[in-house]
């Protein structure tokens, strides 16, 4: 039987422990311009707010340029209409224009660049 001692944690549940605030050096990242992605860790961290860094695929040949998806859970599967503009308000203005809806009660806007990701 394992006990928590010597139960091995995976590097998520890690990086949980070592910064509850789920904030790594996002803010650092976030603020300098000359960055162009995040480090491993923040992309983890990145993943628990609901953001994923990815890379342009239209791009890879001539070199990465990263881009983030960003998702918003819907509770219940209902979205009032005011929170739907605002989605959509928000992919317009941040992302590639395009809202997606999956079938996991959520809605995605892809194309972020990293300087959208403040507003």
């Amino acid at each position: 039987m394992s006990t928590p001692e010597t139960t091995l944690l995976s590097k998520s549940e890690t990086l949980k422990l070592s910064d509850p605030t789920l904030g790594g050096s996002i803010g650092e990242t976030l603020l300098n311009p000359e960055a162009d992605r995040f480090s491993e860790d923040d992309e983890l961290f990145l993943k628990f707010h609901g953001i994923y860094q990815q890379d342009d695929r239209d791009k890879r040949k001539t070199g990465k340029k990263y881009l983030f998806m960003i998702r918003a859970k819907i509770p219940g599967g209902v979205v009032p209409p005011a929170q739907y503009l605002a989605f959509d308000e928000l992919s317009e203005l941040y992302g590639n224009q395009t809202l997606r809806i999956t079938s996991r009660q959520s809605l995605q806007w892809h194309g972020v660049v990293k300087k959208g990701l403040g507003p």
